[in-house]
């Protein structure tokens, strides 16, 4: 794949493979490798399918969960398979490189699937703690949602690849840069390739918190209005956040006066907020507005 800058300063992807039956199939063995190397090196359970595991289980051992995930005709067997084998940011930056070399298509995700789902190899399943390990093989469907949810054929606009490829020196920031752009629904309009470039630009190389920052934004753009101003929209955003600490204050003034029984028979809803939470996000906004538009909104929170 080669990234082509014209004249008139757009940027075009170019993948030979996909005419080419023999890179066709070159791409899917190469990817489908990588991926049965990172399954053949085992996977650590993570804190999400630890907790469901020991609140659904009663905290099973090795060769008590192994027997769980023997029996596929359990409700929460498949649900387990999924959590155990979801894809992490650890192992889509690891294959990053991969898909960043190649273009893949739709019928390429079967592809991949039917590759791994030939080699019938067994993955080890590694509990964090003293409760060792065990050994399974993946269902088909769980093989094919692990590959789904790698999101292969994602493309991301070109002019932000760009704008990554001179910015962005260190290697592991970039693949996490683009694996953060390939799991987003963002819609790349003109707004939002611009508003991502600049923060990759100005906030990269200046910004201890250009992670966070960069995350909330891709999370902001997710669901804001595409025909609104962004820096309008991130000030609104602002204002939201700042409205729940000023209800979450309120609530915890009225829970001095009152127990919370009393105010539930009164009809009275006490909404849970996360404080901290919110004003770390307000400050990301601040930062943000600050470093891509150089103004802030003075509102304290």
């Amino acid at each position: 794949m080669r990234l082509t800058v014209h004249n008139n300063g757009s940027v075009t992807l170019i993948d030979n493979s996909i005419d080419n039956p023999m890179r066709n199939k070159d791409k899917i063995q190469i990817l489908g490798n990588a991926i049965k190397r990172l399954m053949n090196r085992g996977v650590t359970l993570d804190g999400a399918a630890l907790h469901y595991i020991d609140s659904t289980f009663s905290y099973p051992g090795a060769e008590d969960l192994r027997q769980i995930l023997l029996d596929v005709n359990a409700y929460e067997t498949g649900t387990l398979y999924e959590l155990i084998f979801f894809p992490d940011m650890e192992m889509q930056e690891q294959l990053e490189p991969v898909l960043e070399a190649h273009v893949f298509i739709d019928s390429d995700i079967e592809a991949v699937i039917t590759f791994i789902q030939q080699k019938k190899s067994q993955t080890r399943i590694r509990f964090p703690d003293s409760r060792g390990e065990l050994s399974v093989h993946p269902p088909d469907a769980t093989v094919r949602r692990l590959i789904e949810r790698l999101k292969i054929t994602a493309t991301v606009d070109a002019r932000i690849l760009k704008t990554v490829q001179e910015t962005v020196p260190e290697a592991s920031d970039a693949r996490w840069i683009r694996v953060m752009l390939r799991n987003c629904r963002v819609p790349f309009s003109e707004p939002s390739v611009e508003v991502l470039r600049r923060c990759i630009e100005i906030m990269y190389p200046a910004s201890a918190y250009f992670r966070p920052a960069f995350a909330f934004l891709l999370e902001f753009l997710e669901a804001a209005n595409p025909s609104k101003d962004i820096y309008a929209g991130l000030i609104h955003q602002k204002q939201i956040f700042g409205h729940m600490i000023f209800q979450a204050e309120r609530n915890e003034h009225t829970l001095k006066k009152t127990n919370v029984e009393a105010l539930m028979l009164a009809g009275v809803r006490i909404p849970a907020i996360a404080v901290g939470e919110a004003r770390k996000k307000i400050a990301l906004i601040d930062h943000i507005c600050l470093s891509i538009y150089g103004v802030i909104d003075m509102t304290g929170y």
